[in-house]
């Protein structure tokens, strides 16, 4: 009998303001896999400041990871490298709570590891068009924030730069009374883990 799929998660924070410490951030693997094969985070809010609070206080949140740094390395390089195994970011919507790290460390973190075998080394923003269209437009705008995000995955755009990932949504169908498409459209983060997207009002 096939066992149900299990995951790790570390809660970066669950908050919405004013401390940015406690964002709504949460980084997630698959338990079979290791931290190092790759990670997604569930929303970006907090990042390295709250990841290196949390191994201060509790230095084996990531017991079974093999960091390639010595154990007297600061907290704050620890958890730099933690955050540069981050292969993409899954994006519920563009509120600040919820992107702010993603916006402060784009173009500053190292590339990732190649997730599960994934076609792309670089790192991804996964969400809806909707969400992705606001990121792009509002925020890597080179007004806001610099343009470190891109819609092509072209080999010849520079690794450092997000790979917008749109998650497809339900369209309505062609019949004269307009329902919804509710057919499950799920969307391959990687080859573990599959998404779909609910419209829901926040």
């Amino acid at each position: 009998m096939r066992s149900m799929p299990s995951f790790d998660l570390v809660c970066l924070g669950a908050g919405g303001g004013p401390n940015e410490a406690d964002l709504s951030a949460y980084l997630l693997k698959p338990s079979e896999t290791r931290w190092e094969d790759g990670i997604i985070a569930l929303e970006a809010g907090s990042g390295i400041g709250a990841l290196t609070a949390i191994l201060d206080r509790k230095p084996d949140t990531f017991h079974d990871l093999k960091l390639s740094l010595d154990t007297n390395t600061p907290s704050s390089i620890r958890a730099a490298q933690i955050y540069s195994y981050i292969q993409s970011f899954l994006i519920s919507h563009s509120h600040l709570d919820h992107v702010l790290s993603l916006v402060l460390s784009a173009g500053s973190l190292s590339t990732p590891p190649s997730l599960y075998q994934a076609p792309f080394k670089r790192r991804r923003i996964t969400g809806t068009k909707e969400v992705l269209d606001d990121l792009s437009t509002m925020i890597f705008s080179d007004r806001i924030w610099p343009n470190l995000a891109s819609w092509s995955s072209e080999s010849t755009v520079p690794d450092y730069l997000y790979l917008y990932d749109p998650i497809p949504t339900p369209k309505p169908t062609k019949d004269v009374v307009s329902e919804p498409d509710t057919k499950p459209r799920y969307h391959k983060v990687n080859t573990v883990v599959s998404v779909l997207a609910m419209p829901i009002s926040h």
